[in-house]
């Protein structure tokens, strides 16, 4: 597997399908640009310009570093058992816990208010698998450099 070094740390390609999908969200714009802390993700044909493809590699994933560092993002990849919720990063009210399979504890599951949509009336977000991020992507307090290895 070859690695490509850029400011961000080493990119291996061949990285697993998560992260490529995540960057091809935020590239072809289906990730939603208010995600990003300044509010905006630059286009992607601003990157063609950068011919060398160890600098466009590293230009690419330090845009995404934005949605990925967001604070929305952050608040279901966090350091430890609790999610956080809002803009403001709040830990979750009422409290819940990772629980073993990432989606709460017996008593207190996830689906228990996260329905399988967003429900609009109570600004409730909504997935059929509403769940915290595995515990090897807690992405609170990581550089880019480190979210990338």
């Amino acid at each position: 597997m070859s690695a490509i070094a850029g400011e961000v740390g080493t990119l291996r390609l061949g990285s697993p399908p998560p992260l490529l999908t995540l960057i091809a969200l935020v590239l072809t714009g289906s990730l939603s640009a208010h995600a990003a802390t300044d509010n905006s993700l630059a286009a992607p044909d601003g990157f063609a310009a950068i011919s060398v493809v160890a600098a466009r590699s590293a230009a690419l994933f330090t845009e995404l570093g934005k949605v990925l560092t967001s604070p929305r993002c952050l608040n279901c990849h966090p350091a430890g058992d609790r999610p956080r919720q809002g803009d403001g990063g709040r830990l979750h009210q009422p409290p819940v816990f990772r629980g073993t399979d990432g989606f709460g504890l017996a008593s207190m599951r996830c689906s228990t208010c996260h329905g399988s949509a967003n429900f609009a009336p109570a600004r409730m977000p909504g997935h059929p698998a509403w769940h915290l991020a595995p515990q090897e992507m807690q992405w609170e307090a990581k550089t880019l450099g480190e979210i990338c290895r």
